[in-house]
């Protein structure tokens, strides 16, 4: 099979995929809510993941590997796994949830938007009591230029100010252990 059919057969597995999603089926959203413009600030660009983003957000995670895989998601394999392909199918999956409004995956672009400085995810909340959660992550060589410092209260306001969540439960400052311990939504809630 030539290798130009790739991204369309990736995609139709990311298709097949997405209905045995785990997450919730409903929208994240309200019906009509307009989703926020991409978020630029003189440190970084926000915009939406897509699957033509596959190689900037591979060469994000390949660069970060032992801080992804210790620091932000510990014990994991996820980063260390990670292949083109793999980004390809997850990219994919993500731009199909933002077309369906049930989870949104954005891509933190440098200034010029050439280079991926991490991703951003708004996800509902599985845990009780939050109705979105926000985390993201940024590649390693951009930890000693507190990004993640400029980030976080960027995103913080940016969710408060344009997004419609009423308790935004923000994974990075729980941190895992603390993520795994609040009790988690019954199917009904």
């Amino acid at each position: 099979m030539p290798r130009r059919h790739l991204p369309t057969l990736l995609l139709a597995a990311t298709l097949c995929l997405a209905g045995a999603s785990t997450r919730a089926e409903a929208p994240l959203l309200p019906r009509g809510f307009k989703l926020p413009a991409p978020l630029s600030t003189e440190r970084f660009v926000l915009r939406p993941a897509l699957l033509r983003d596959a190689a900037l957000d591979h060469e994000a995670i390949a660069s970060s590997v032992r801080h992804l895989d210790q620091e932000v998601y510990p014990g994991g394999r996820w980063a260390a796994s990670m292949t083109l392909e793999k980004a390809q199918v997850e990219l994919g999956y993500y731009q199909y949830q933002a077309q369906l409004r049930r989870g949104f995956a954005y891509l933190i672009m440098d200034p010029n938007q050439q280079r991926s400085l991490g991703r951003v995810y708004v996800w509902p909340s599985e845990k009780r009591g939050y109705d979105a959660m926000l985390n993201y992550f940024v590649r390693e060589s951009e930890l000693p230029t507190g990004l993640a410092e400029t980030l976080e209260p960027a995103l913080r306001a940016w969710l408060a100010r344009e997004w419609p969540f009423q308790r935004v439960l923000h994974y990075r400052a729980l941190g895992s252990a603390a993520y795994r311990e609040l009790p988690n939504k019954q199917p009904a809630e």
